[in-house]
């Protein structure tokens, strides 16, 4: 079923990980997908089109506000609107899991700036929700991407440290926070 037939969705961090595999999940849902990272995903964003999907690669810095505006302004003027953005920007790297919504000794400002985001998101969703626009955040915890692979193969007992603080025992996978997106900006979930 394509869930975001016509629709344009913008996806930053989507060179690798949980965001590439959410662009992918947009595209085969019907989506005119935007992929956005600091490093270019032209070969990404390539072979969803070689698969027949609507896809199109942009560099941009994130942490770069000027650059963020010129990248919307762009997606805009070329498809005349903006209907989903995933900011996959700052994802957690594989320290711990949940810090979003826990404490840990010694990471105070890291921490700080979790809790901010959630925050943030709360006060945002309040506030836009009126106009029709949903924002939600999702704390994936760890993830079996490419970073915390290479983490794991540096640090072999890393995976079973992780692995304790995680209720279902394993690691998640990309696929599973890009199905949770991906219902999260479908209509399914308008309330």
């Amino acid at each position: 079923m394509k869930t975001m037939n016509e629709k344009v969705t913008m996806v930053t961090g989507a060179a690798a990980g949980i965001g590439l595999v959410s662009a992918e999940a947009f595209a085969k849902a019907g989506a005119t997908v935007v992929l956005v990272d600091i490093n270019e995903p032209k070969e990404q964003a390539g072979k969803l089109v070689s698969e027949g999907y609507k896809a199109v690669a942009y560099r941009c810095d994130v942490s770069d506000t000027q650059a963020v505006k010129e990248m919307i302004d762009w997606i805009v003027a070329t498809y005349g609107r903006l209907d989903a953005a995933l900011n996959n920007a700052g994802i957690q790297t594989p320290q711990r899991p949940m810090a979003e919504i826990t404490g840990f000794p010694g990471q105070a400002a890291y921490i700080a700036c979790k809790h901010a985001v959630i925050g943030l998101t709360r006060t945002a969703a309040i506030d836009y929700s009126a106009k029709g626009i949903r924002i939600n955040a999702i704390c994936p915890g760890v993830i079996r991407t490419p970073m915390a692979e290479e983490l794991i193969r540096r640090n072999p007992d890393l995976e079973k440290e992780l692995v304790r603080d995680i209720p279902a025992g394993r690691l998640g996978k990309p696929e599973e926070i890009a199905n949770a997106v991906l219902w999260l900006c479908s209509p399914q979930a308008s309330f």
